[in-house]
């Protein structure tokens, strides 16, 4: 619906009514998807993109966000250790998390108040994992956010990661916030905890599993700028409607474009039909194969092809349990034809006509 709406806004010119009526499209989207997304996080559904991760430079880099977020009653107060480790995530689904904490402590704090942000390297032993069945020892990643808001009472500590739970009135909040918060850390391999008492405030505790490894230092330049491409994809989407639109959007930015529908399509176009520069899969397939398969036996036909796969949830499907390498590529189900085309643009060469 998201690529369609962005599609037809190409086509409206200076009817500035239509383009409302497109507006208004996307925004109910937009929030349909957001609620979805969030079930699939609490749910731990979602496709994480994990990578060895400078925290502390990400809560940086979210400061000024969250000054404006929070407002001119609330202090903001960031504590950042100086050693601090690498840790292990999906860094945009970490500054998703971390705002809608902020945005909870703000609620709590109606008069104002401090909002806290720490991090600091932590170790969980093994007597603090012995009566927590969820938590393996190891080594990780701490961040603290702590609010002096109303509280949560005792009796209902364990409830607040359920989803739709919530204390705010009516209409004032979805109670999906730290549902997904919680899904999130814990498809992450971590740990969250929770201390609050009535009338002194709540803090949330993060642990994120520690990366040893440090980021690549070398980043694809930012493809948003970049107009046209050049190069033939393997397109292999079973919804007709979303297949359109992508092949469609790819073809507008110069890119050849072979469909398939579904594995064998896709073999038989890969075996008869190469090569091809991307193969631009979604995961969950009909026809006996998943988006992964595909890309094993591709990578077997054609060793040089880059792979792009694409899903709404992860369903029993691991990233990990292909050749694709530990963090393959992924574009995250509904995109937009932005995304579809930075992800594409940095897999690929491409040319600027």
């Amino acid at each position: 619906m998201n690529g369609n709406a962005e599609l037809l806004e190409d086509h409206l010119g200076e009817n500035e009514d239509a383009k409302v009526l497109v507006s208004e499209i996307k925004k109910a989207v937009d929030r349909g998807s957001s609620l979805t997304n969030r079930l699939l996080a609490f749910s731990r559904q979602q496709t994480l993109s994990p990578a060895t991760t400078n925290v502390s430079k990400l809560i940086g880099g979210l400061e000024d966000l969250l000054r404006r977020t929070i407002g001119e009653t609330v202090i903001l107060d960031v504590e950042r250790a100086p050693e601090l480790w690498y840790a292990r995530i999906d860094s945009h689904q970490f500054e998703n998390a971390l705002v809608n904490l902020a945005l909870n402590a703000r609620d709590a704090m109606v008069g104002g108040g401090t909002l806290t942000i720490n991090s600091t390297n932590a170790v969980l032993d093994n007597a603090y994992a012995e009566h927590r069945s969820d938590v393996t020892p190891g080594e990780y990643v701490k961040v603290t956010v702590s609010d002096t808001g109303v509280g949560i009472p005792a009796d209902i500590h364990e409830k607040v990661f359920e989803p739709f739970f919530t204390t705010k009135g009516i209409g004032e909040g979805s109670g999906l916030g730290l549902s997904m918060v919680y899904g999130f850390v814990k498809q992450s391999n971590g740990h969250i905890a929770i201390h609050s008492e009535v009338d002194r405030g709540t803090t949330f505790e993060l642990y994120l599993p520690r990366s040893k490894h440090s980021p690549a230092d070398d980043k694809p330049d930012n493809p948003a700028n970049l107009e046209r491409g050049v190069g033939r994809i393997l397109l292999v989407e079973d919804n007709e409607g979303v297949k359109r639109m992508a092949a469609r959007t790819l073809r507008d930015h110069g890119f050849n474009v072979v469909e398939a529908s579904d594995g064998p399509e896709a073999l038989n176009c890969l075996e008869t039909d190469a090569p091809f520069d991307l193969l631009f899969t979604d995961i969950v397939l009909p026809g006996g194969m998943n988006g992964l398969e595909i890309a094993d036996a591709a990578k077997r036909i054609q060793p040089g092809i880059k792979v792009l796969c694409t899903s709404g949830y992860a369903e029993r499907t691991k990233l990990t349990d292909s050749t694709l390498g530990p963090s393959p590529a992924v574009l995250n189900k509904p995109y937009r034809r932005a995304e579809l085309l930075e992800k594409v643009f940095a897999q690929i060469e491409v040319n600027i006509n």
